[in-house]
């Protein structure tokens, strides 16, 4: 029987097959991420419960957020050398695909990974949530709020595949991609935050334009080589390079920072204190008082003496005014809004939205069912805060914000009650404290103990605990704060040195102590605290001192000139050498370091000409002969 005849059929084309190829071959490491991102991102979406994430529009989303660019980061960094680690990169460049083509493959790879990512894990943890609780809640903005936190996946993504694929040297990359990383997302934390919030549409949008940024430079620098005689695409030069020169800055400026201040204040920990000892003011070392009770007297250059006995002295504590130079670095998860707060008791749950809206549900069978003040279900005021209070059988109060009364939550009729204080007192303030002596005789519950921590209401009139559902009042009144003494005065910049008075008082003479480094250690807080100030650039150390600010001006005129003179002898250009010498004198001495992580030695550059060997003075006939 002969075979039909297939020679009409068209076959694939060589674009399409090669493809295929790139897809089979990025097949196992797509699986791998997709696989493993959703199911990390599943298990931080379940980190505060499912039913309160997908049932509320969170107000924080700490776990989603770091597993989120945790995970979009290392999709990126692998994304652009999987290749190059199995030894496929030369094989590419010798196929007919371009390098534009490979990279928007590359491209769509990660795509497809992070939309694994957006559906599977709120499908995953809603059929989790409909499996294991019997409840099929899953409100929109819940989600919509999740996705949100998801988004510097999308972003830390691309900026892993733009550092990770640049054409400089190997070391550089990982440098670059925390520097942009870093940069990004603190630029990003502190133009979206807003009265301790973020703005959630603006931070999703500007996560989005850094994902399309970055991803447009990697796009630039696709053709590029790692050759020092060969110029950069002018994208690259242009705009990418200023991008990396820029948040290199930013981040090794904000470590600069954070080191001066850290030894800073490890140098205000080993300075003495001062305590009342004796009917006097006296230096003492009391920072592990705390711990075994036991302290020692200093004398004048901090050294540290006699022992203090235990319970004979008193702290005199003052505040060190801190220098005013804001840390460049750092961000945290985002915040939208206040959230939900709840409250447990007995298996029954209460929760208090940011508005004012209550809702009730239980842990078998949860629901999100509707409730509030009476059976109409009235929403407290926006503000209102959610408590629980109560000896052994305790219940869920809410203090309305803008009434300031309370409200008790009934279990049997499924909304709240008032219940205002006795004698018609007026609500002060709601507090945890100890219980206080002579208050157990008050209680019925036997297994509440005194001195035990205990939720108490304070009035007008008297304070209050909740006992059984009822206020009980305490038949007595607080000791009394005790009388504090007179705070110590501080003059000075509040950095490494400052001078501290202690006014005098009725018998007691005035004390006056100028702290400045004695001690070896000391030295060497003041010393590391300073080396840290002067890596930054000049303006920024004037927070610091303006005698550091004058000395790192000096010393970045001298450090421009050295990297100017290096520009020169590797084959830089007249403008190459001027851009660096303003650079590191603005900057110090990050712009000379800069300069030697930026500046490769050009291969081209014209050799020093060796001088031409002087004539012989004595010419023989043979040196007239080699002459000739």
């Amino acid at each position: 029987m002969n075979s039909p005849d297939n020679s009409g059929a068209s076959a694939p084309s060589p674009k399409a097959a090669f493809a295929r190829a790139l897809s089979q071959k990025d097949a196992l490491w797509r699986v791998f991420f997709a696989f493993n991102g959703a199911i990390a991102l599943m298990i931080a979406l379940g980190d505060g419960g499912f039913f309160h994430t997908f049932a509320f529009e969170e107000g924080r989303h700490d776990a989603e957020f770091y597993t989120a660019w945790i995970c979009g980061l290392a999709l990126g960094v692998f994304a652009a050398v999987f290749d190059r680690m199995v030894g496929a990169d030369d094989h590419l460049r010798q196929r007919p695909i371009a390098a534009e083509q490979l990279f928007w493959h590359r491209q769509r790879a990660m795509g497809s990974i992070l939309l694994v990512w957006f559906l599977a894990a709120p499908l995953a943890g809603w059929v989790w949530l409909a499996i294991t609780q019997r409840t099929a809640v899953f409100e929109p903005m819940g989600v919509i709020s999740a996705w949100a936190s998801f988004v510097p996946a999308i972003s830390a993504a691309a900026i892993g595949y733009f550092g990770a694929s640049l054409p400089v040297r190997w070391w550089l990359r990982p440098f670059v991609v925390a520097a942009a990383f870093l940069a990004a997302f603190t630029v990003i934390h502190h133009v979206t935050k807003a009265d301790d919030y973020h703005v959630r549409w603006l931070y999703v949008s500007l996560h989005l334009l850094a994902a399309a940024l970055f991803v447009g430079l990697a796009r630039l620098a696709c053709a590029a080589d790692n050759d020092p005689d060969r110029a950069l695409p002018a994208g690259v030069r242009f705009v990418a390079v200023p991008l990396v020169v820029v948040a290199s800055i930013l981040v090794m400026s904000g470590v600069m920072t954070e080191g001066a201040r850290e030894f800073a204040v490890e140098l205000w920990r080993e300075y003495p204190q001062l305590a009342r000892y004796q009917g006097r003011v006296r230096l003492a070392d009391l920072h592990n008082a705390w711990r075994n009770g036991r302290a020692r007297l200093c004398d004048g250059d901090h050294r540290r003496t006699d022992l203090m006995e235990s319970d004979q002295w008193t702290h005199l504590r003052f505040g060190v005014p801190q220098y005013r130079i804001v840390s460049l670095l750092g961000f945290r998860e985002p915040r939208w809004h206040r959230g939900v707060d709840s409250e447990w008791v007995d298996g029954q749950g209460v929760y208090l939205t940011r508005l004012g809206e209550a809702f009730a549900s239980s842990i078998h069978g949860r629901r999100k069912v509707p409730t509030g003040i009476g059976p109409e279900h009235a929403p407290f005021s926006s503000g209102s805060r959610i408590n629980s209070l109560g000896a052994g059988k305790e219940r869920i109060l809410v203090v309305d914000h803008e009434s300031n009364r309370i409200y008790c939550y009934d279990q049997k009729q499924g909304f709240f009650v008032p219940l205002p204080l006795p004698d018609g007192d007026r609500l002060v303030r709601m507090r945890w404290r100890a219980l206080p002596k002579g208050a157990l005789q008050l209680l019925r519950d036997p297994l509440v103990q005194e001195g035990s921590s205990y939720g108490f209401v304070d009035g007008e009139k008297s304070s209050y605990f909740l006992d059984d559902g009822k206020w009980v009042a305490i038949p007595f009144v607080e000791k009394p704060e005790p009388w504090r003494e007179r705070s110590p005065v501080v003059v000075g910049d509040g950095w490494l040195k400052v001078t501290v008075s202690v006014p005098a008082s009725a018998g007691q003479s005035e004390f006056s102590h100028h702290y400045s480094p004695r001690t070896f250690l000391e030295y060497v807080y003041a010393g590391l605290a300073a080396g840290f100030a002067l890596g930054l650039p000049p303006l920024f150390i004037t927070q610091f001192s303006w005698q550091l600010a004058i000395f790192a001006l000096a010393m970045g005129i001298l450090l421009g000139g050295a990297a100017a003179r290096r520009v020169r002898r590797i084959g830089g250009a007249p403008a190459d050498r001027q851009l660096w010498l303003w650079l590191t004198i603005v900057l110090g001495p990050l712009g000379a370091l800069l300069s030697l992580v930026f500046v490769r030695p050009r291969t081209y550059r014209e050799r020093p000409r060796l001088a031409a060997a002087p004539t012989p003075r004595v010419f023989t006939p043979i040196m007239k002969e080699l002459a000739s």
